[in-house]
This record gives structure tokens, C-alpha cells and sequence, in this order.
């Protein structure tokens, strides 16, 4: 199911760059939150980071008892470091966006949204990344 919501986020959003190329030379501004959950999401969709999390959180009891005060850490801790990574590919992005030209923005819009449909149909095909 990621597969698909990674083929079709891709398509979605180079298909919305291509129309947006034609309309106007410059890649439109987004916002720097929709940035953020862009990216958030993308993470959100990428099955390697379930399976990671999934497999702590089980593991986080196996062969003993969770205190609370060990959940709490873990969970402060990987909401920790999703944020600060969140935050540092906004940031990288919102640099980006602040200085390279329109058409090296466009180029690396297209190379991007390419390489997240070819991990998706590589994840949807079985091929190991």
C-alpha cells in the first residue's frame, strides 16, 4: 500500500510541477509548514520507517516489563528525532528554494519526484533498496 502512495504522491506532484512549468517559468513558493508536512509525510509513507518503529516498540518489552517512564522516554525520544529531522529537510529545502535559479529548482523537482515513483515501484516489485 506505501508502494502505491509513494508511485502516486510522485506522479501527483510532478505532474503538478510540469503544469505549473508551463503556466509560469519560476516553481512556485510553498509555504515553509506545508514543507515540512510534505516531507513528514513522505516518512510517514516510507515502509522501512514503520517497520522501524513498529519492530522498537515491540521489541521495548520483550523479555521484560515496560515502566512507563521507558515509554515516555521513547516516545520523546523518536518524536525527537523525527522533528529534528523533519526540520533539517525543510530547512535544506527553503535554502534551496531561497538560492538556486528557477531552472535548477525545476531539475531537481523532476529528478526528486522521479526517484520517489522508482523507490515505489522498486518497494512495490520486491526489489531490495
Amino acid at each position: 500500500m506505501s508502494a502505491l502512495m509513494l508511485i502516486a504522491f510522485g506522479i501527483w506532484l510532478l505532474y503538478q510541477g510540469i503544469r505549473d512549468g508551463k503556466q509560469r517559468e519560476e516553481v512556485s513558493a510553498i509555504s515553509h509548514l506545508d514543507t515540512y508536512f510534505m516531507f513528514l509525510g513522505l516518512t510517514l509513507l516510507n515502509p522501512v520507517t514503520v517497520a522501524y518503529f513498529t519492530t522498537l516498540i515491540l521489541g521495548l518489552t520483550a523479555g521484560k516489563a515496560a515502566s512507563s517512564t521507558d515509554i515516555l522516554f521513547f516516545v520523546v525520544g523518536a518524536f525527537s528525532a523525527s522533528l529534528s529531522w523533519q526540520t533539517l529537510l525543510a530547512l535544506v529545502s527553503g535554502l534551496a528554494h531561497k538560492h538556486l535559479s528557477p531552472r535548477t529548482q525545476y531539475v531537481t523537482f523532476a529528478f526528486g519526484n522521479c526517484l520517489v515513483i522508482l523507490l515505489g515501484i522498486l518497494i512495490l516489485v520486491g526489489i531490495p533498496i
